[in-house]
């Protein structure tokens, strides 16, 4: 640890060590920027399962509507032994879309939000389902996802600052 009898030399050292402790960016608006990249990695991780046609998902009994029993009996509505247990993420893709349509702009200063522009999204990733789909978790995944990787990049980039 450093000792300094000079008050000028003490608050340089200050200023310089504040400067490397800013976890490594230029300002806010460069973290919040970086921030809302990664939810869009992640984002785009979450949509990327495999590739599902609507046949796939009429065979299948129509795995992600929200009451699947009413699907039984009807004509191309499958059986209760085809109804398959999919996992509701990652979310499979039919044309890909809903996967490039994630979107990062920016909502003030130090602020950036993400949103998807596709048509079909307030229905694929809606926080509760709606009334025919099921609940899929998407957002609740994003968070979790993106908060431990910013964590992870902060003390990175902390632990560097402390070293040098």
């Amino acid at each position: 640890m450093a000792t300094f009898t000079d008050a000028r030399k003490l608050a340089a050292h200050q200023r310089a060590r504040a400067r490397r402790l800013q976890y490594g960016y230029t300002s806010i608006d460069a973290a919040s920027r970086e921030a809302a990249e990664i939810a869009r990695e992640e984002a785009e991780r979450l949509t990327s399962g495999p590739r599902r046609t609507a046949r796939d998902l009429r065979r299948a009994g129509h795995p992600f509507r929200r009451n699947r029993l009413r699907a039984i009996g009807r004509r191309g509505g499958g059986g209760l032994s085809l109804m398959a247990a999919w996992p509701l993420l990652p979310i499979g893709r039919q044309s890909g879309r809903l996967r490039r349509s994630f979107r990062i702009f920016r909502r003030g200063d130090g602020v950036w939000r993400m949103q998807n522009i596709a048509p079909h999204s307030p229905a694929v990733l809606a926080p509760g389902g709606t009334k025919n789909m099921v609940r899929r978790g998407f957002w609740e995944e994003l968070n979790r996802r993106t908060i431990r990787k910013v964590r992870q990049k902060r003390l990175e980039l902390w632990r560097a600052a402390l070293k040098g």
